[in-house]
């Protein structure tokens, strides 16, 4: 090892470590201890007793949360399960490290820079109040994106590498993301696909056998579903749906419980005025600065590489049709959850323009932005999203319990 990788090595994992600490210091001093309102409390209970939770039945959120709560040695087991998010939430925030450390080296070729770029735009990320939200609480979207961060990855290393070992790792990964919330993750799809097609090498893969392989491994990812009726049949304390048929099971799948609502909002949904909150949403979370920094970095991208620009700005876009298609409530936090990708993405972009005009001072200037920023949000928002004396659920419950 010469003296240049050595120092590289050094300082992605002095990075990455002041990037777990970081992170996981804000979400432990902020993690929920018990249960909450939405679906937190239903995670939590589903994910202990080995339930069925509500449609699609959430079957790798579940079995790893137990996994977790069995893990953990200390706290009881709400606090563990809510941990699983902060795990989750911490893991997002490094992918998003390691995507932008990966394009703005390749681009600037200042390898040590990218690395502390990177850990800005993750601690960035990780400060956001959408993505500090989901991973304090029992919830499945802080999963969810870690896995298609992950397979954002694996479609990168696969652009720059052409790894038809990458694209097994990216079919397996989309297939467990499929089990976690298959309605998030059809909207990611339509983004490698177009990366896939604008590449010469992409569209060989598509026309050859490996592409096959590549769709059997998305089914032995998908071999998660199967915990449904095994576990149904053991009629579990929490058995939405009982999915011990196949037509019970079809209907869980596909949430045949909530599609006569969603279907009544699709029809009413006015998506131009949707897509404008959604948009809306992802400005508070970013600014508005932040949000034309990473639009000026995806068109740049899309001039220098257009697979990469396509998968980055398609990822984003079909994102926020996850809810514009629907009605979107700014207030609930689930909306956010939807579009945690997407605002992942956008960071990844703020976190490439600078190495798009790689001059040293403005890459440590936005590094050093990026990080005062992060800090910033973490210290305004800490007071709203303190969830260590979170009591309301308990205590609507205890208060109920004591009036029958």
């Amino acid at each position: 090892m010469d003296g240049q990788t050595a120092q590289l090595r050094m300082h992605l994992l002095l990075a990455r470590a002041l990037l777990c600490v970081a992170v996981g210091a804000l979400y432990l001093s902020t993690l929920l201890p018990g249960g909450f309102w939405l679906d937190t409390s239903e995670f939590i209970a589903g994910s202990h007793t080995l339930g069925i939770v509500h449609p699609p039945g959430h079957p790798l959120y579940v079995m790893l949360a137990k996994a977790i709560g069995l893990i953990i040695p200390f706290g009881d087991i709400a606090f563990r399960i809510n941990l699983f998010s902060a795990i989750a939430g911490l893991g997002c925030a490094l992918m998003v490290a390691e995507i932008v450390r990966i394009i703005a080296g390749l681009i600037c070729e200042k390898l040590v820079a990218a690395t502390w770029l990177g850990v800005a735009a993750g601690w960035f990320f990780a400060t956001t109040s959408c993505a500090w939200m989901q991973s304090i609480r029992a919830e499945v979207y802080a999963l969810n994106t870690l896995l298609l961060l992950l397979a954002l990855y694996l479609a990168l290393q696969f652009w720059e590498h052409k790894s038809h070992r990458a694209a097994y790792a990216f079919a397996v990964t989309i297939g467990l993301a499929l089990c976690n919330h298959h309605y998030i993750v059809f909207f990611f799809l339509p983004g490698p696909i177009l990366m896939l097609l604008a590449m010469p090498d992409g569209r060989k893969l598509i026309l050859s056998k490996r592409c096959l392989i590549a769709c059997a491994l998305v089914l032995v990812g998908l071999l998660s579903y199967a915990y449904l009726p095994i576990r149904a049949a053991a009629d579990p304390v929490i058995n939405w749906g009982d999915p011990t048929t196949l037509s019970r099971f079809f209907d869980v799948l596909t949430a045949k419980t909530f599609q006569g609502a969603v279907s009544a909002e699709a029809r009413s949904a006015p998506i131009g005025a949707n897509l404008g909150i959604a948009i809306g949403m992802m400005a508070e979370q970013i600014s508005l600065f932040g949000l034309l920094a990473a639009a000026t970095a995806f068109i740049i991208l899309f001039r220098r590489s257009r697979a990469l620009g396509i998968l980055l700005i398609t990822i984003v876009v079909a994102n926020w049709f996850t809810k514009a298609i629907m009605l979107i409530d700014p207030s609930n936090p689930d909306d956010y959850g939807y579009f945690l990708t997407g605002l992942a993405v956008l960071v990844i972009g703020m976190g490439v323009l600078p190495a798009l005009f790689p001059h040293r001072t403005l890459i440590a200037g936005i590094t050093v932005a990026l990080t005062i920023g992060g800090a910033s949000m973490a210290l305004a928002n800490f007071s709203q999203l303190d969830l260590r004396s979170e009591r309301s659920a308990e205590t609507i419950i205890d208060v109920s319990l004591e009036r029958q």
